[in-house]
């Protein structure tokens, strides 16, 4: 068998928001994966199974355009593959951050602003923010500035 790159597909996302409660984030609709190299295709259409949530899908395997496998489940809690289980989430070990003791300058905890908040000094925490900002649209500013340099010498 030789290997090859899958290309993957998404068709639409869709992000619930309200003003009280939970975000909700659903991937809904279609989801095409193709290993063009071995003829094999399988485009999962997402909250199409009758009498089930909105997070289960079901799909045919193909090689070549012929079935030769099904999956079946939900991208929340498992997978099955010819009814066979091949992930559940119940028995996945979640992934642990861990933590740099020493975390480079640049670490989001280390802005001057942050610090100054931290520190309860309201109006130094303002002044710094504001530093920053200004630093931002200078930046952004030559990243501009440089693209139409650019553009101009094509």
């Amino acid at each position: 068998m030789q290997i090859s790159l899958f290309e993957i597909k998404v068709y639409y996302r869709e992000l619930k928001i309200t003003f009280f409660g939970q975000l909700r984030q659903e991937s809904i609709n279609k989801i095409t994966f193709q290993d063009k190299a071995n003829g094999l295709q399988c485009i999962i259409d997402i909250g199409k199974v009758k009498k089930k949530t909105s997070d289960y899908f079901q799909a045919d395997i193909k090689c070549k355009g012929q079935k030769v496998s099904t999956v079946f489940g939900t991208y929340i809690g498992f997978i099955n593959f010819d009814n066979v289980r091949y992930w559940d989430y119940r028995y996945v070990v979640p992934f642990k951050i861990k933590m740099e003791k020493q975390p480079l300058e640049s670490d989001h905890k280390n802005r001057s602003d942050l610090q100054s908040l931290k520190a309860g000094d309201i109006p130094m925490a303002q002044k710094n923010k504001e530093l920053l900002e200004n630093i931002q649209r200078n930046d952004r500013k030559l990243r501009e500035q440089n693209e139409k340099q650019k553009k101009q010498k094509k």
